[in-house]
Formats: C-alpha cells, sequence, structure tokens
C-alpha cells in the first residue's frame, strides 16, 4: 500500500506506532545513570516478578523495562501511566500487572 493511499487517521496511527517502536528497540537512548539504586532496584525486581509470571521481560534503554517486546513501562515502574504501548489488550495486562506488583513489592 502506498503512503498516499492511507488515511490521515491511518498515517498518524503508523506515525503513533513507530514512536513506540523506537523507544522500545532503543531509538531515543538515554542515560540510565541517572537512576538511583532504589530505582535500579524495582526494574530489576520487576523484571524478575514478570519473568516468573511466564512473560518475556528485560531491561531495556533508558531505564525502561520491555514486556513481551511491546509494552513499554518507564522509571519509576509505579502507576498505570509508566507504561505505554500500541497494543491495548497488553498495555491493560502489565498496567494490571503493575499494580500487582507495586502492592506486593513496597
Amino acid at each position: 500500500m502506498d503512503e498516499a493511499d492511507l488515511t490521515k487517521e491511518e498515517r498518524e496511527s503508523e506515525e503513533d506506532f513507530s514512536r513506540v517502536r523506537r523507544r522500545l528497540v532503543g531509538g531515543e537512548e538515554e542515560e540510565t545513570a541517572h537512576l538511583d539504586d532504589s530505582v535500579r532496584e524495582r526494574r530489576s525486581a520487576l523484571v524478575s516478578w514478570l519473568s516468573a509470571r511466564s512473560l518475556e521481560a528485560r531491561e531495556g534503554p533508558a531505564g525502561r523495562v520491555v514486556v513481551q517486546g511491546v509494552v513499554s513501562v518507564r522509571p519509576p515502574y509505579r502507576g498505570r501511566e509508566c507504561c505505554e504501548s500500541t497494543n491495548e489488550v497488553a498495555l491493560d495486562r502489565v498496567r494490571d500487572l503493575l499494580e500487582r506488583f507495586s502492592e506486593t513489592v513496597a
């Protein structure tokens, strides 16, 4: 399909997807040196906690945690607003899990 054939809404959706994908795969590198030890520990605990629940979770660029390759969780890894994705189903699931994680890890 040619870009000229896309509607304005389809182009905006494609641009949103591309922006999130660049962040997930490291297109927008940021230093992680600014993360304090407690945030680093929380990131590591979150990756382990998600992995124990059979989810693919890894430390990504800019201190983010990437879940299933489609959801990005920003520091400080607390609250639903820390999650980003173009996949609404995966996003809702990870947001719910992040709330449960926050309840178990003070």
